[in-house]
């Protein structure tokens, strides 16, 4: 910010701290579980699902099916152009660096599992358990229903680890 954006600044400030300002709201309609409702579809999810879109004629008019809550969520279609489209789409794009709601809270990826605890410690239920670490050679057994320690060709002897041949060619870990 430049020297003058600043001054102008200081001087917006002053004068709307000097108004005597006059906070008229009103509880939303329908209450705040509404309100809840009406954000969570838009912080949630994206602008439109592809199966919604049903049609795009040769004028570049869009036919796309939208819920219409005033009259009982019925699924209706609505056709506009492409112009009209495309300006409603950006509308929910977000600037850059913000991403849309996952978890917040105490759902938040930071600690998560510490702070789920200490709540569930709180409401004296038992603790989420410890996670369990399972074997490479289990899971590719459950993946590809194979034990690949197993020998190709018996498939009854057990494939034992000698030694490992590096790049080079010499032998870097030797198993006695």
């Amino acid at each position: 910010m430049t020297e003058d954006q600043h001054a102008d600044w200081l001087t917006l400030r002053t004068a709307l701290y000097a108004m005597d300002w006059i906070v008229d709201f009103k509880e939303p309609m329908g209450g705040p579980a509404q309100v809840l409702e009406y954000l969570g579809r838009y912080t949630h999810k994206v602008a439109i699902s592809n199966h919604r879109i049903k049609r795009i004629d040769k004028d570049n008019n869009v036919t796309f099916e939208y819920k219409d809550y005033t009259d009982d969520g019925k699924k209706k279609p609505m056709t506009i152009t492409g112009e009209e489209f495309l300006r409603r789409y950006e509308q929910h794009l977000l600037p850059p660096r913000f991403c849309k709601i996952r978890h917040y809270g105490y759902l938040g990826n930071y600690k998560r599992k510490q702070r789920v605890n200490e709540i569930l410690a709180q409401m004296d239920l038992p603790q989420h358990a410890a996670q369990l670490q399972v074997s490479t050679a289990i899971r590719i057994i459950e993946k590809f229903g194979t034990d690949a320690m197993l020998c190709s060709s018996c498939k009854k002897a057990k494939l034992e680890l000698m030694y490992v041949v590096a790049i080079g060619g010499k032998k870097e870990v030797q198993r006695e």
